[in-house]
């Protein structure tokens, strides 16, 4: 009798991947208008609900640092090597100090710092600064102060060491953040798989006798009759 009622596989449960696939394609008609509700959701949240974002970008020249008046293939190298010097003087709190006593504008030097992001253009001796906040008329005129900051504050460390605005920041006119269609997709996402993973939870804890069919494939129990449900036409 023991045998009879005990369960395939030493008491654990196998899981069927075909009947869990049916469970979701029974579904189906629930997961799809969460996935949208979700979808819709992000999207209201990137359009409407968290603030925008601007970003504003200036490039700067590593200037020539050669005294003798003409430009060699290693003054060329040197510039380029003192780019990733130069940005990391950007990213520093005396700085940012210098750019809030000249602008004016309301943040604090960490705050800023989280702002700002440089880059070297492509291998080139110029770099670009990008400031991205929430006020677009901020972001052109803290990045244009860091463009006139810098030269006078690496050259208190690097003898000779200036830097020269290639292109000035302009007031950006579109936003960079959020993205809706990122937010949205997440969104959807999101929806579609926490409403899968509980369909498929539901699903597995389920222990219920739904039908003969569950009762061959656990049991060696042999099943004499079953009872048809009259309420199915």
């Amino acid at each position: 009798m023991d045998n009879q009622s005990s369960k395939m596989n030493n008491q654990e449960t196998e899981i069927d991947l075909i009947q869990l696939l049916n469970a979701l394609k029974e579904k189906i008609l629930l997961i799809i208008p969460i996935t949208l509700v979700c979808a819709v959701i992000g999207l209201v949240l990137a359009a409407a609900v968290i603030k925008p974002t601007y970003t504003a970008s200036a490039k700067l020249y590593v200037n020539n640092l050669s005294q003798s008046g003409s430009t060699t293939s290693g003054d060329i190298n040197l510039q380029k090597s003192l780019v990733p010097t130069y940005i990391e003087f950007i990213k520093t709190y005396e700085v940012m100090q210098e750019v809030i006593e000249k602008t004016g504008v309301e943040y604090t030097p960490n705050q800023l710092i989280k702002m700002v992001s440089a880059s070297q253009v492509g291998t080139t001796e110029i770099f670009q600064v990008k400031i991205t906040c929430g006020d677009p008329e901020d972001a052109a005129v803290i990045t244009n102060a860091i463009a006139e900051i810098l030269p006078t504050k690496i050259a208190q460390y690097i003898k000779g060491a200036d830097t020269s605005t290639v292109e000035a920041a302009r007031v950006p006119k579109e936003k960079t953040g959020p993205s809706v269609t990122k937010y949205t997709a997440i969104g959807g996402i999101l929806g579609l798989v926490v409403i899968c993973a509980i369909i498929i939870i539901k699903e597995l804890i389920d222990d219920r006798i739904h039908g003969s069919k569950d009762l061959t494939e656990n049991y060696t129990i042999p099943v004499l009759t079953s009872v048809p449900d009259l309420m199915i036409k």
